[in-house]
This record gives structure tokens, sequence and C-alpha cells, in this order.
């Protein structure tokens, strides 16, 4: 998923290298929702409630994405859905990790799906 917003001079993208916007210096690169679903799913018998609050709060966005393909969706319609259902579910995760990051174990399951 990529968005890019230019009043902040950020970018939302998968780490695959196409998806990157070389052009833009101020460009942020975040990980791929599938590489951080699969850290939660493995950090499930380490600590069920964090993992589970994780995956919870995700799911709104591939079922966006699954929707989107599924209708054959414009890019308006893309755009616009994902400005309105993923943002806000990323900027509450982005507030959640920060949150949680200093209340784990680093090297343990859930803080490196936290990481």
């Amino acid at each position: 998923m990529v968005l890019v917003n230019f009043s902040t001079h950020l970018a939302y993208a998968d780490s695959f290298a196409v998806s990157q916007p070389k052009q833009n210096p101020y460009a942020e690169t975040v990980g791929c929702m599938v590489h951080a679903r699969s850290y939660f799913e493995k950090a499930k018998d380490n600590d069920k409630e964090r993992a589970m609050c994780f995956l919870d709060q995700i799911l709104p966005l591939f079922d966006l994405e699954k929707k989107l393909k599924e209708e054959n969706a414009t890019d308006q319609l893309i755009v616009q859905s994902r400005l309105e259902i993923a943002v806000p579910v990323l900027d509450y995760l982005h507030q959640w990790l920060k949150a949680n990051r200093n209340n784990v174990v680093p090297q343990s399951p859930i803080g490196k799906a936290i990481a």
C-alpha cells in the first residue's frame, strides 16, 4: 500500500524496492503488513494479549484491500478508501507500538514483532 502525504513529506509504502519513492528525500518506508502480521502470529504464544490486540487492529486493512480488489476499484476510490480507513488504523497502530515497545523484552517474540 502506498500513500503519499505531500504536506508532511511522508510516504507509507511496502519495503519492496519498486514501491520506494526515491525522488523524495523526506520519504519514510514502513514495513509490509503481511510481514508484521506474521511476527505477531508467532508472538501469540509469548504474549497473547498484545499479539491479538495488534492482529485484531490490522484486520480492517486486509478486509479493505480484499474488498477493493474484488470490486476492481478505481485508483481514486482506492486512495479515498485508504485515507478514510487505513490511515486511522495505521495512526492508532503507530501509537500502540510506541506505547508498548518499552514494556516488552526486546529479544522475545513480541519484542521482535513490535520492533
